[in-house]
Formats: structure tokens, C-alpha cells, sequence
């Protein structure tokens, strides 16, 4: 009998959805320019952040939990610095410097 009242609660989920879906619900869309790659809350101080597809960083302004929605700041690009610059070296230099 649990069996039975399992699936009919679940047939009742789904038809809740359908019919939510049907009267006019619509997808959720962000007002960002990228599409974020990652949200945290274990940041510096536990603030969350998000980073971006083009390496822009966001970060919590008015944070405090449990407040939400919160406003992100543009905080910089992880990209911003460039490449760094190196030069190949072979195992005896390697060796020669650590030792």
C-alpha cells in the first residue's frame, strides 16, 4: 500500500508541474552577460562569489546571511594579468637550482 501512495504522490508532483508550466510558468533567466561557471560561499569570509565563462569575478556586496537575493559587485577578471611568461628548462638546471 506505501508503494501505491508513493507513486501517486509523485504523479501528483509531476502533474503540479505540468499544470504550473501550463498556466504561464516560464524558465529562469539571469540579467548577467556570461554564464556563470561557479557560485560559492566559501570565499574569503565565507562570501560568495561568482565567476563567469570570460573570467569575470562577482562578488557578494551586502552579504549577510540569510539575506537574499544578494547584490554581486564586479570584483576583477582572473584573467586579467595575462600569461605568464616562462622558459624551458631541462632537469639539471632543475636539480641545480633546489639543491
Amino acid at each position: 500500500m506505501r508503494k501505491a501512495r508513493a507513486f501517486l504522490v509523485v504523479c501528483l508532483g509531476i502533474l503540479a508541474l505540468a499544470v504550473a508550466f501550463h498556466l504561464g510558468a516560464q524558465s529562469a533567466q539571469g540579467q548577467g552577460t556570461g554564464t556563470i561557471v561557479g557560485v560559492t560561499a566559501i570565499g574569503a569570509n565565507g562570501i560568495p562569489f561568482a565567476i563567469t565563462s570570460n573570467g569575470d569575478c562577482y562578488v557578494a556586496w551586502n552579504f549577510s546571511y540569510p539575506s537574499f537575493p544578494y547584490t554581486f559587485v564586479y570584483a576583477g577578471n582572473v584573467f586579467g594579468g595575462g600569461p605568464v611568461q616562462t622558459t624551458p628548462s631541462t632537469l639539471g638546471q632543475i636539480k641545480g637550482k633546489y639543491r
